[in-house]
């Protein structure tokens, strides 16, 4: 069962469960419940199970109440509360009968990638009725081609905003990831492909019904370490029996293994492709950084000024706590008191 955190936007998922005694069922209404924290530490494919208690549990509501559009572009804070305006409007339109103050608060965006490659964003949002949420599931449905030509605001970079069809479309969270020490030229995909269902179903022997979706350009992604060292990421979602192979609950391939199978597939320079282990390396996508355009080339005494100097203006324009990561490695942080 999923919920979210309607303060921090996070998912939880709860673990339902029965017990029984011999053959009688223990009634958990009348029983002293486990003390989480004597459970032993589990290890998943995603790192140690983490057992959620305290404030963690307060604020949760049932992802089911939820209701979700998806759009081409990520909405900023103004964004959001321009949608939110855009619809409450619909939802007072096609529920004419609902009675009360009603709200719609916008809580989740979620990254998805289309086949295409390029992405998309699921927006989940709430509806309260006097303070009070309930289920999205007793409302119908809102006409999304009133909602598209609603959508007339622009974004923090003049970008404007589409509605995109949630058919051919993937949830980020639940892609599979290979890191190249080399970026993957256009013709290598094809091949690159094959390599990975080979991979896939040495591991997985029982069935011949493996497939790998999304691996073109538009799944290939710059990132970097702390250390300025660059990768390139792809992205690619797996299919068994034509349903997705949900990452967080699977084994990733081996990166030796794949190597194997990589050995005769080569770049544009005639050097093997080789995947990397990155498990330990804190990564940040390109596609997130800032950028400034300069005329000369920065030594290195002059970054720590730019640094300051990028801080300092951050915090006048947007008061918080910032860290700055150069492409040296260099974490300074600022904080506005």
């Amino acid at each position: 069962m999923v919920f979210v955190n309607v303060k921090s936007m996070e998912s939880l998922w709860k673990l339902v469960y029965f017990l029984k005694n011999g053959s009688l069922l223990v009634d958990s209404r009348i029983t002293e419940h486990l003390n989480v924290s004597k459970l032993p530490v589990i290890k998943g494919p995603r790192g140690q199970y983490k057992l959620l208690k305290g404030n963690a549990l307060t604020n949760l509501l049932q992802h089911s109440y939820s209701k979700s559009i998806y759009l081409s572009s990520k909405l900023d804070t103004a964004g959001k509360r321009r949608l939110q305006t855009i619809l409450l409007e619909a939802v007072k339109k096609e529920n004419k009968d609902l009675k009360g103050n009603i709200q719609v608060d916008i809580r989740q965006q979620e990254e998805y990638l289309l086949k295409t490659g390029k992405r998309a964003w699921r927006i989940v949002y709430f509806i309260k009725i006097n303070g009070d949420y309930i289920p999205a599931y007793s409302l119908k449905e809102l006409d999304h081609s009133n909602l598209a030509i609603s959508l007339n605001f622009t974004g923090p970079q003049s970008q404007n905003y589409t509605i995109v069809n949630n058919t051919s479309i993937y949830r980020y969270r639940h892609a599979f990831f290979l890191h190249f020490d080399s970026k993957v030229a256009t013709k290598s995909f094809s091949v690159i492909k094959k390599k990975i269902i080979a991979a896939w179903k040495t591991m997985k022997t029982d069935c011949n019904c493996l497939s790998v979706e999304t691996v073109g350009q538009g799944s290939l992604e710059e990132v970097l370490d702390t250390e300025g060292k660059y990768y390139w990421r792809l992205t690619y979602f797996m299919k068994r029996n034509d349903s997705i192979v949900e990452s967080m609950t699977h084994i990733p391939l081996n990166i030796s293994h794949m190597n194997e199978h990589l050995k005769t597939v080569t770049n544009a320079k005639g050097k093997q492709y080789r995947t990397l282990d990155v498990s330990n390396e804190l990564l940040f996508r390109s596609r997130l950084a800032f950028k400034l355009n300069l005329n000369l080339h920065i030594g290195y005494k002059d970054k720590v000024k730019f640094q300051q100097s990028i801080k300092e203006t951050w915090i006048k324009m947007k008061p918080g706590t910032y860290n700055i990561v150069s492409h040296d490695g260099c974490l300074t942080e600022a904080t506005h008191f």
